[in-house]
């Protein structure tokens, strides 16, 4: 598949945000030793901002990668600081802002981009692992936010960039799962408080994204991408960014206190270990879609049957499904057999052709 120039970060900017200055707190990406690695959605957001006419405040803690970022946003013709901050203590949340606006001449955009994740399961995570995440992706949402109400100009805009982990249990990491949901509550706050100088405060929601970061990640846990994903693949650092600069400029001005899913579809069509109806059939050659009716398997008809539930499909080998509302179509080769197996599962019973 093609990507659009957008997804892929090659198209010309638009001049959306003309003027404006915006501060990108962690604007750097992690270093890779992939020959060409992808880009990060910090440097991405930057690099756009910059594109579309903003002058951009790189923060990090990571001196090397925030330069690297604030010499692309030069190369976008726009005016790049770089402010060294570990937003992990309550004294730089405060400190970023201020530093950003003074180098820039002022802000009228906030972007907060940090995020970490420890431990493993509930047994799995300690009081200090749980603290140590919350402090970074929480209270320094809320302590840089908190600081910015009182020195974005009128008319500004926030984005907090969260997770669709903050939607459902995924990753096993509870504290991470819990910190990034937070962060609607926070981003509710913030714009509550800030409608009265007309700042507006809104949430993306990534789901898996195709980064540095999110590489090793599926390195040390394969499982993470070994699933079906809409459209067969990630989204991009630059879809996340063109998410970020839209919600940032004039054409979202009446979009406020706002959670932007960004998950190809995702969550809506319950897409996690699954896949979807219509693709698993497609995939599969199958035709039909109704409980209980009949499913063609080559030039094979199969008719559904009714089983108690428990007592039906047993696939032991590769396992297809799609949910639609309650219900759950399965599709797979049951142990012992090579005959295609489909199940349609509701409370009480299993309906099961092949």
């Amino acid at each position: 598949m093609t990507l659009p120039a957008e997804a892929a970060g090659a198209a010309p900017g638009r001049g959306r945000l003309a003027g404006r200055r915006v501060l990108v707190v962690g604007a750097g990406t992690r270093s890779s030793p992939e020959p060409d690695p992808p880009i990060g959605n910090g440097r991405a957001i930057s690099v756009l901002a910059a594109r579309e006419g903003a002058a951009v405040a790189c923060a990090d803690r990571d001196a090397e990668a925030a330069d690297a970022t604030a010499a692309l946003v030069r190369n976008e013709g726009q005016q790049a600081a770089i402010v060294l901050a570990d937003v992990a203590s309550p004294d730089a949340c405060a400190a970023v802002v201020a530093k950003s606006a003074a180098a820039l001449g002022g802000l009228d955009g906030l972007v907060l981009n940090v995020g970490i994740g420890l431990g493993r399961g509930m047994a799995g995570t300690t009081a200090a692992q749980w603290d140590e995440v919350f402090a970074v992706n929480t209270r320094a949402h809320f302590l840089v936010a908190t600081a910015a109400l009182s020195v974005l100009e009128p008319g500004s805009a926030m984005v907090f960039i969260s997770s669709a982990a903050s939607l459902r249990a995924a990753t096993g990491i509870p504290a991470y799962d819990a910190s990034k949901a937070a962060l609607l509550g926070i981003c509710r706050q913030a714009a509550r408080e800030g409608m009265a100088r007309g700042i507006r405060a809104n949430l993306v929601v990534p789901s898996l994204v195709d980064t540095p970061l999110g590489r090793e990640a599926s390195r040390l846990n394969p499982g993470r991408t070994a699933r079906s994903l809409p459209f067969g693949r990630q989204a991009t650092a630059w879809e996340v960014a063109y998410a970020t600069v839209w919600l940032l400029s004039g054409e979202a001005s009446y979009v406020n206190a706002h959670p932007l899913v960004l998950d190809g579809g995702a969550t809506s069509f319950g897409l996690s270990r699954w896949i979807w109806l219509s693709w698993s059939f497609g995939a599969l050659g199958l035709n039909g879609s109704l409980p209980g009716s009949t499913a063609e398997a080559g030039s094979s008809t199969q008719t559904g049957r009714l089983c108690p539930a428990g007592k039906g499909w047993r696939g032991a080998g590769r396992r297809l499904a799609a949910r639609s509302g309650r219900s759950v179509w399965r599709v797979g080769f049951p142990r012992r057999s090579r005959r295609l197996t489909c199940c349609w599962r509701r409370p009480g019973m299993i309906a099961c052709g092949g």
